[in-house]
């Protein structure tokens, strides 16, 4: 996420690589160590706007390519993607798993928080729902512009700038918004493990973790896509495989 961010804020904005890098991590540290309630309250705030300019963003580039869909398989034979594997349905589930592994941790803390089982219920379902849509929405913009966007770091940028140029400055901060919400959670999970917010050694975690992360973010981002996003995923198909067995021996448990 940091490489990411450094990516981003280069692509468009023509800030130097590492400054970015710098400026998120930065940003993460900090909220990191406001605790979680502050968190829950930034993300919250930020979820809905980016599910909203992705779609927005993803409907607009088919609309203005629509016919781009319809030559997909013409222009993939043509140009090399990088992909973490070569089977469509098992790439998606490494996705689907690498989600898991972001998410999961984060929201057992989170439902704890929840008024109810009804609000954990119905936020999981209609978060999950208009996420999907998002994703289902914006994938569906790369592929009809793959000639355009598929060399790209940040292949989104390029879709936004399709559009309007003022749209781009807009969706590149929503990006870096994007970002800020999936980096944080993944810090937090971390450091909490280490010790209560606001501790000694949750607040030592969170320096060291972020000063790792930093130093890491200095390889290629499509290096770190390529490589982290296919390991992260088969680990979360194992955790969701986990989960799954869990509730069943659970139910069954229950039963008996």
């Amino acid at each position: 996420m940091i490489g990411g961010a450094g990516a981003s804020l280069n692509q468009y904005f023509g800030i130097p690589n590492v400054i970015g890098r710098i400026l998120m991590a930065v940003l993460c540290l900090g909220t990191v160590m406001l605790g979680l309630n502050k968190l829950v309250d930034i993300i919250g705030l930020i979820g809905p706007v980016i599910i909203v300019f992705s779609i927005v963003i993803g409907l607009g580039a088919i609309f203005l390519n629509a016919d781009g869909l319809m030559q997909v398989n013409e222009v993939l034979q043509g140009i090399e993607v990088s992909a973490s594997c070569s089977n469509w349905a098992f790439s998606g589930a490494l996705y689907t798993g690498y989600m898991a592994i972001l998410v999961i941790p984060f929201l057992l803390q989170l439902s704890q928080s929840a008024k109810n089982t009804k609000t954990a219920v119905s936020g999981g379902v209609f978060g999950g729902f208009f996420l999907v849509l998002a994703i289902l929405v914006m994938n569906l913009g790369l592929l009809s512009n793959i000639g355009a966007v598929y060399d790209q770091e940040i292949p989104t940028l390029i879709l936004a700038e399709q559009l309007h140029p003022v749209l781009a400055g807009i969706f590149a901060i929503i990006v870096l918004m994007e970002i800020f919400s999936t980096a944080v959670p993944m810090l937090w999970m971390v450091c909490r493990k280490a010790g209560e917010e606001r501790t000694k050694k949750y607040n030592l975690t969170c320096v060291v973790t972020v000063i790792a992360a930093l130093i890491l973010s200095m390889l290629p981002f499509t290096t770190l896509v390529g490589t982290i996003y296919p390991y992260t995923g088969y680990i979360g198909v194992i955790l969701m495989i986990c989960v799954f067995v869990k509730q069943v021996l659970t139910k069954k448990e229950k039963e008996a």
